[in-house]
């Protein structure tokens, strides 16, 4: 599908289908008049970029998941309905246990699958935010167990709030470490569309 667009100094056949997007074409056929102005050159000009523009950003809205994306998640959900079998089947896991763990398990894959496909800024912080108390929280408390300071809080503070001191303050930390990873990436989760 080819648009035309004409103006003063002659007609212009810009192509606007997303698999020739690349090799736009571009003919621009000028008429024999002598007394073309500089403007309506400029205007053609500017008419063709933002037609050439126009395709390219509706190609990319369009295009926003990759071909494995919609395979990915059916593979996600029958594994899911399969290891729910196995372990009912052959591991003797309890039916309440199986169910309990499966509605589970669909409702995070709802939650990363919603999460996917309506990114907004705010939960990608939230995002952000768990990355950083989960495993960075968690090498900062090891990191505190292993490197002594944990038994010099002990010594210096007793039990209880050195405990409550290694249990919150790495995690705190993980957190704003998160969210400032959050903010050097502007809150876009890797291949997020």
């Amino acid at each position: 599908m080819a648009k035309i667009i004409m103006c003063q100094t002659g007609i212009a056949l810009v192509s606007n289908t997303a698999s020739d997007i690349t090799g736009t074409i571009l003919k621009i056929t000028h008429f024999q008049n002598k007394n073309v102005s500089y403007f309506s050159t400029i205007f053609l000009y500017l008419s063709i970029k933002t037609v050439i523009l126009k395709s390219m950003y509706k190609s990319k809205t369009n295009d926003s998941k990759p071909r494995w994306w919609k395979h990915l998640w059916i593979a996600v959900l029958l594994t899911t309905i399969a290891s729910g079998v196995v372990g009912y089947l052959f591991l003797r896991v309890p039916l309440e246990r199986t169910v309990g763990g499966l509605a589970l398990t669909f409702l995070m894959i709802g939650f990363a699958y919603y999460i996917r496909i309506r990114p907004s800024r705010k939960m990608n912080r939230g995002l952000y935010v768990l990355l950083g108390i989960s495993p960075i929280g968690f090498v900062l408390w090891v990191v505190l167990g292993l490197s002594g300071v944990g038994r010099l809080l002990t010594n210096y503070l007793g039990v209880w709030p050195s405990l409550i001191i290694s249990f919150t303050v790495p995690y705190i930390i993980g957190a704003f470490i998160g969210d400032w990873l959050g903010k050097r990436r502007n809150y876009r989760l890797p291949l997020s569309p």
